[in-house]
Formats: structure tokens, C-alpha cells, sequence
């Protein structure tokens, strides 16, 4: 189990961009040489994207909430209004 944890270290520092020149060469070489480890290099880096893409839609889910809450609950009308005076050239 301790090698799977130093590999999945070594994996973040090069796709995190961690490493140092020399150490991001060697590993680009391993990864040519080690048909494993550039398959486990390749699925962690798509986790990461996918990670960030449901990071990206959780904030703009909950962005738009309070975007829906101020700008249409009556208690925010004010707020409403202050902001919109903000922007005289696009009211609507």
C-alpha cells in the first residue's frame, strides 16, 4: 500500500506541476517506459478535470440561487435597486 500512496504523490507533483525540470523529464520518460504508470498518470489527470468541472457547476449552481434570492425576494428589493442604480445604462 505505501508504494501505491508514493505513486499517487508522484502523479499529483507532475500533474499539479510540482516537479523541478530534471524530475519532470525522468518521469516523461517513465511514462514511456511504463505502459501502468502512464495509464494511472492519464485516468488521474481526467478525475482531476472532472473534479474541476463539478466544482465549476456546483458554483454557478449556487451562484445563480443567490442571484434568484436577491434579486427576487421583496425582502431584497432595496438591495435590488441599489445594485440596478449601479448600471443606469442597462436597466430593463
Amino acid at each position: 500500500m505505501r508504494t501505491s500512496l508514493n505513486e499517487t504523490k508522484r502523479v499529483d507533483d507532475y500533474l499539479e506541476g510540482h516537479m523541478a525540470t530534471p524530475g519532470r523529464l525522468l518521469y516523461e520518460a517513465h511514462l514511456v517506459l511504463d505502459p501502468p504508470l502512464a495509464e494511472t498518470t492519464h485516468w488521474q489527470k481526467k478525475v482531476y478535470e472532472l473534479v474541476r468541472l463539478y466544482g465549476r457547476k456546483k458554483l454557478r449552481e449556487d451562484l445563480e440561487a443567490i442571484h434568484r434570492k436577491l434579486f427576487t425576494a421583496p425582502e431584497h428589493q432595496t438591495f435590488k435597486e441599489s445594485v440596478i442604480s449601479l448600471f443606469p445604462d442597462h436597466r430593463k
